[in-house]
């Protein structure tokens, strides 16, 4: 009797453990999870009703409104973001999620200071998330402390090491961290797991893994990653942002626009997306679309380092360099170490083949950040284009011992040990030197004649003499010449001109026929041109007086192009001429555009003759805001 009394008696406790605890916690668990799961699909209304049901399931609980605050991030909802972080805030300020998730979005808007102390409580915390040490290096990475961002992501990555943590977002954390140390293989590992895992959408691991592949130049897999992201989730803001950065990268400038216009419409704060157009329209000198959308970033966080080094890049376009050097101020009185901008400066300067200013801009980026791999990348670049090599070497080889995953840095050391054994040096006269693997007597002084009288002739008509020797390189293999130019094996040119360093394909490289004296014509045409102006000729006359230098007939494709274009009405106006060059929209853009700079420039030549055409370019070298008006 006794025994059975004590058995309906912990029946009882057992059917009241059940319904007021053990069946409540598996409810919420339940909901948290579909909700959670709702989140990384994109189905949002599911995954916030999800979230509701498991706060009412567990009103103490600060998960539901944590995952409220998620949902209303990922649709761009800030204020409602704000909302649900700020009650969550109040029922647990010392929560190491509570706190991560604030320091999460105090980042977002700009306020790193105020989000590395969030972060900072995080990690000093019981049971803090790995998370909080990642967004940690973040926030100090930001405040330009890097030694203080390396020590706490060495943090996550001896933590993993001594005590492995298995969950999904342990994993993308510890991947994180692990990237930022340069253990490349060791993030993809862990992130590899992560997209295996079962019961898990990975999309978030997806676009880390998207990232990391772009990191080390491994473009192909990076967009593979963002897509399959955005199959499991196609109102995915980051891998929008993420597939648009890899489409610019490739030069698709068009469905980069499309596809960051994208990832604004699913999110009006993602900021990557607006960052992105506004580089694209920066080349394209279109100022108007540029101050639009870095207004837009403006307003959510001020001191985002790439909207300064936008707005850095703005000025010295422009020539404003008194306003340039208060932008980098900006940033270096906040984080004196970072040489992002100036890197930024460098390579735009290097694209409108302004070398000396990007060389300037290197150095002063290597002063302040002696260990940045992309700086020494960018000035070996510069060196090499400028004939340069022992210099170049010596960052490019500091570069690779950096980080060794750069492809392009890896092939420019190649083509530097290749010119180092194989070439033969000529000097015709002391201020041009010939590079050229050809040692036979029947070719070898032809090409050479050839180059004293291109050169001969330019100095006559453009009144112009190189202060150092021009250099001229001409190469047997179009690898070669492709992987000297831009350290890939393959461009679609017959011959470069960087300045004073001039390369062609050689006459006997084993391609389509070309007219090798026209080529060489064209390149040397630029070098004396960018030498007149130092650099500051506009891209279409340059390359309308190279095309009549060349004194040879226009392709058929360029003619047939612009007839094309003037039929449609679709030529563009002179001071949008630019962009037919930085950004064509396909290859009858490109020849279309060759054609019409040949016929413009012609036309200043018949009207003008050479002395019009000189004025010009002393205007241009002078800095004049408009060269045309020296020929009225």
């Amino acid at each position: 009797m006794v025994f059975r009394r004590a058995g309906q008696i912990l029946a009882v406790i057992a059917v009241h453990l059940f319904v007021f605890f053990i069946f409540p916690h598996a409810l919420f668990a339940s909901a948290l999870g579909a909700a959670y799961g709702d989140l990384a699909k994109g189905q949002y209304k599911s995954a916030r009703d999800g979230f509701v049901r498991a706060a009412k399931a567990s009103p103490k609980s600060v998960k539901p409104l944590i995952g409220l605050a998620r949902v209303y991030r990922a649709r761009g909802k800030a204020k409602r973001e704000l909302d649900f972080i700020e009650r969550a805030r109040k029922m647990a300020p010392n929560s190491p999620l509570v706190l991560n998730t604030w320091g999460e979005y105090l980042l977002l808007r700009g306020r790193a200071g105020e989000a590395h102390s969030a972060f900072h409580r995080a990690t000093r915390a019981d049971g803090s998330p790995w998370k909080a040490w990642t967004n940690l290096g973040r926030a100090r990475l930001r405040l330009g402390d890097f030694e203080g961002a390396r020590l706490a992501f060495e943090h996550v990555v001896d933590a993993y090491n001594q005590t492995p943590r298995n969950d999904y977002e342990s994993l993308i954390a510890a991947a994180v961290a692990a990237s930022h140390t340069n253990d490349k293989k060791g993030a993809l590992r862990l992130l590899t797991r992560a997209t295996r895992m079962v019961n898990v959408v990975p999309v978030e691991a997806l676009i880390a893994s998207g990232h990391l592949f772009y990191s080390t130049y491994q473009v192909g897999d990076a967009i593979s990653d963002f897509k399959t992201a955005l199959k499991l989730n196609p109102r995915n803001a980051d891998a929008l942002a993420g597939l648009a950065k890899c489409k610019k990268h490739d030069r698709q400038y068009n469905h980069a626009a499309l596809l960051a216009n994208k990832a604004i419409t699913t999110n009006v704060f993602c900021l990557p997306a607006y960052l992105l157009l506004a580089h694209i329209k920066l080349v394209e000198n279109d100022t108007a679309a540029v101050n639009e959308y870095v207004a837009k970033v403006e307003a959510v966080d001020s001191g985002h380092p790439e909207l300064l080094a936008i707005k850095a890049s703005e000025r010295f376009i422009a020539n404003d360099l008194v306003s340039m050097e208060k932008v980098l101020e900006k940033r270096h009185s906040v984080a004196p170490n970072d040489g992002s901008l100036l890197l930024a400066l460098g390579r735009l300067a290097m694209l409108q083949r302004r070398n000396s200013e990007a060389e300037r801009f290197l150095r002063r980026g290597l002063e302040r950040n002696p260990r940045d791999a992309q700086l020494y990348k960018a000035l070996g670049e510069i060196l090499i284009r400028d004939g340069r090599g022992t210099e170049a070497r010596q960052m490019l080889e500091r570069a690779h011992r950096i980080d060794r995953h750069m492809v392009t840095v890896v092939n420019y050391l190649k083509v530097l040990d290749y010119m180092a054994e194989e070439y033969v040096v000529s000097v015709p006269k002391e201020d041009v030197i010939v590079h050229t693997e050809l040692r036979d007597g029947f070719w070898r002084p032809r090409l050479i004649n050839e180059v004293k009288g291109l050169v001969t002739r330019y100095r006559n008509s453009y009144a112009y003499n190189h202060s150092r020797p021009l250099i001229v390189e001409i190469f047997p293999e179009q690898k070669w010449l492709a992987a000297r130019a831009v350290g890939l094996p393959f461009i679609p040119a017959l011959g470069v001109c960087f300045g004073r360093v001039v390369c062609v394909d050689s006459p006997l490289v084993k391609s389509k026929p070309f007219h090798w004296r026209a080529v060489l014509a064209h390149e040397l045409s630029h070098a004396f041109t960018l030498g007149v102006t130092e650099g500051r000729i506009p891209r279409w006359f340059t390359e309308g007086l190279a095309q009549l230098d060349e004194k040879a007939e226009r392709p058929l494709e360029q003619v047939r192009s612009f007839k094309l274009y003037a039929e449609l009405n679709e030529l563009p106006e002179m001071d949008k001429f630019e962009r037919s060059f930085l950004r064509p929209r396909s290859p009858y853009d490109i020849s279309s555009a060759y054609y019409q700079a040949y016929l413009a420039t012609r036309w200043i030549r018949e009207r003008y003759g050479e002395q019009g055409i000189r004025k010009m370019l002393k205007a241009l070298s002078d800095k004049r805001v408009e060269p045309a008006s020296v020929l009225y």
